[in-house]
């Protein structure tokens, strides 16, 4: 824009214009109109003092083109040192523009001052200067409702007209609209398209979906309730599905495992039915040896649902499976893969055998005392004491009247497998070996038989080729060592773990003792007699040791003589009582914390259902589950 200077008059602009907002009670904005002021003076430098100007303001958006926005005119005074002041905003409109329509929120202004210094309109352009800044007020009145390249405002409405990402609460966006934190709506409405009548859920990947709206709950609610034990190991449990998440559940029920801590379906479970509401099942082979991780599930479209996860330990009992009339001093049972249990009856000189419902029959011998190989009731036998079982289903008998090993297989044709008959101590070939008093035998992976032979206080092997060789052992006492440099007195129970480590209930000695393959004997818990204490390792301590046998998981179950109980060792050597009361001989079955047992010798496990049986000198076998 071009600058006209006359000779006989020159306005000099203070270099602050004074802005001011002017606020009035009565009004509910502030008024359209700043301050401005001036010093005016002529072309010899003096003051324009006291005198009537006219005065026309132009406000110019960027002066490029020299385009004037808005014009208006003012008549004033100026005072003794030639400043006059006006509010621009509230002259007379001259010819161009409205000072309301200024658009004050973008682009450069500009404001150019012509005077007339006798009073009328017969102005001179004199000076132009750029606005830096414009009162708050302006700016924001039409910036609110005007657009730039993002966002659009028009009172409370917002806009976007953006085509990249939008964050709020975050900087880095990753989807169109991005909220970091939580959000909150007093009435979201759909007015339009596929969601009118529908409410928004998430599917099982967080993927919103609509559904159909009702008696809606926007996710599947699962509630797992209470296990509930009885006794004879089982339990009833179950769910309710309170809400089906706009999808009807095609499927629901319990998980449940003994190992797994968070169940899923791909463990163990049982289906209940469709549909929402609550619903129970059945568990038939709770032993009370496990922790049960139970939890509910429903599955819909959406997926699969879990309700949280409930621990359940069952309830022991014990009962009385059958009556033997025998107390036996022995380590008689065993179970076969079939749920059969075999017991060595000492006083009637048989085998006998006991389905899983108790029906018994004699499996062999006659019933009188002998010596005597043969088919079943043909064959003799004289005081059987214990038993052993191969995969094959043969079993193995410890024969302490004839102080020989026997053999009966499934169809029941017994023979010797070692010893001559004569109590004595001799390795070699099995049909010349000796034993006294072979109280208790236990097969390894291999077809290796380990006996206990209590008299001659050793533990002896025999191989699946017929020879007999001293494993551990030497004269009665108490030493850790290997082979003869070991020290047993009167071993009366024995059982082999899964890694062939040989484990052996030292009867007089009141320990439980360990031999390997090679013949290394240690004694992992307390080292000698020392009452019945549960604990960890050498902490824990035995009043004597009848029975020994290993469940699947590597527990070492112990039928403990004078403690007159049932216990169990870990594999991480942590002992706890299962049954039974230290020291106090009876018989009472019920609750496993309040049963009494007496002096109890042989012990079997069915591991298909964690059933555990004994002896004991009540002449009964009985179970724990």
């Amino acid at each position: 824009m071009k600058t006209i200077t006359q000779n006989f008059i020159k306005i000099v602009l203070l270099i602050t214009i004074h802005l001011s907002l002017f606020t009035q009670k009565t009004q509910a904005q502030a008024p359209e109109k700043f301050s401005y002021q001036a010093v005016v003076r002529n072309a010899s430098n003096a003051l324009v003092a006291n005198a009537n100007v006219g005065i026309r303001i132009s406000i110019w958006t960027t002066c490029s083109n020299c385009v004037i926005a808005y014009q208006e005119t003012h008549t004033t005074t100026t005072n003794i040192n030639g400043l006059f002041s006006i509010e621009i905003g509230s002259g007379i409109p001259w010819s161009l523009g409205s000072f309301s329509n200024v658009n004050w929120s973008s682009d450069t202004k500009y404001i150019s001052t012509e005077i007339d210094p006798t009073g009328g309109t017969n102005y001179t352009i004199t000076s132009t200067t750029q606005l830096l800044s414009v009162p708050f007020a302006l700016h924001a009145k039409t910036a609110e409702s005007t657009t730039d390249n993002k966002w659009t405002a028009n009172g409370n409405n917002i806009g976007n007209n953006n085509t990249g990402n939008v964050g709020i609460g975050t900087t880095t966006p990753t989807e169109k609209l991005d909220v970091v934190g939580k959000t909150k709506t007093t009435n979201l409405q759909v007015t339009t398209g596929a969601g009118v009548g529908k409410v928004l859920t998430s599917d099982a990947t967080g993927n919103a979906t609509w559904q159909t709206a009702g008696n809606f709950n926007s996710t599947v609610n699962v509630l797992t309730n209470e296990a509930i034990t009885v006794s004879q190991g089982t339990a009833t449990m179950g769910g309710t599905i309170l809400s089906d998440g706009g999808s009807p559940i095609t499927e629901r029920g319990i998980v449940w495992s003994k190992t797994n801590t968070t169940p899923t379906t791909a463990d163990t479970k049982i289906i209940r039915g469709t549909g929402k509401g609550t619903f129970t099942a059945s568990l038939s082979d709770a032993s009370f040896l496990f922790t049960f991780y139970i939890r509910a599930y429903a599955i819909n479209a959406n997926g699969t649902f879990y309700g949280d996860v409930v621990t359940f330990n069952p309830s022991a009992q014990v009962s009385t499976f059958a009556t033997t009339g025998s107390d036996n001093f022995s380590q008689n049972l065993v179970i076969d893969s079939n749920g059969n249990l075999y017991y060595a009856s000492r006083g009637t000189h048989q085998i006998l055998k006991y389905t899983p419902n108790g029906t018994m029959t004699v499996f062999a011998g006659s019933g009188t005392a002998g010596f005597t190989n043969g088919v079943g009731t043909s064959a003799t036998f004289n005081e059987p004491a214990s038993l052993a079982i191969d995969a094959a289903q043969n079993i193995y008998v410890g024969e302490e009247g004839n102080n020989v090993i026997r053999k009966i297989t499934p169809s029941g044709i017994v023979t010797t497998v070692a010893g001559d008959g004569t109590a004595g101590y001799v390795d070699g070939l099995a049909a010349n070996a000796r034993f006294n008093y072979p109280r208790a035998i236990a097969l390894d992976a291999s077809g290796n038989i380990f006996v206990a032979d209590r008299f001659n206080h050793l533990i002896r092997k025999i191989t699946p080729s017929g020879f007999v060789s001293t494993l551990a052992g030497s004269t009665a006492g108490l030493q850790d060592g290997t082979g003869f440099g070991a020290k047993f007195e009167r071993p009366s129970a024995i059982a082999v773990a899964s890694n062939g480590e040989i484990w052996v209930g030292d009867f007089f000695n009141c320990c439980i003792r360990k031999v390997t393959q090679t013949g290394v004997v240690t004694t992992p818990f307390y080292f000698g007699c020392g009452g019945s204490v549960d604990g960890t390792g050498p902490t824990a301590s035995f009043d004597s040791v009848g029975g020994l046998t290993f469940d699947a998981q590597g527990n070492l179950l112990i039928a403990e003589f004078f403690g007159s109980k049932i216990r169990k060792a870990t594999p991480a050597l942590v002992v706890t009582s299962l049954t039974g009361s230290t020291g106090v001989w009876g018989y009472q079955d019920g609750d496993a914390n309040q049963a009494l047992l007496y002096q109890p010798t042989g012990i079997a496990v069915d591991n298909s259902n964690g059933k555990i049986y004994f002896t004991d000198r009540n002449a009964k076998i009985r179970v724990l589950q």
